[in-house]
């Protein structure tokens, strides 16, 4: 999940868990602690192994990268 759908989906959590008390809380705690929550998920989930999209993404540009790189080495060598 990207950061911002985890976000999305912990303050849809909040706002349904917290009911009532929804419409007088402001949004931009709701969203603050929801922001603050996202981030901690995101610990808890890469302490499980996990990256989110973001890092994956980032780690396949770096993996192909250097795929690429190994492959111009080898043909130098030949």
């Amino acid at each position: 999940m990207q950061d911002k759908e985890i976000r999305d989906a912990i303050a849809s959590i909040l706002k349904k868990e917290v009911g009532a008390l929804s419409n007088v809380i402001p949004s931009e705690i709701i969203n603050s602690m929801a922001n603050n929550l996202s981030k901690d998920f995101n610990n808890l989930i890469e302490k499980s192994g996990y990256v989110n999209k973001t890092k994956y993404r980032a780690l396949q540009e770096v993996a192909d990268r250097l795929e690429k790189r190994i492959e111009l080495l080898e043909e130098s060598i030949k």
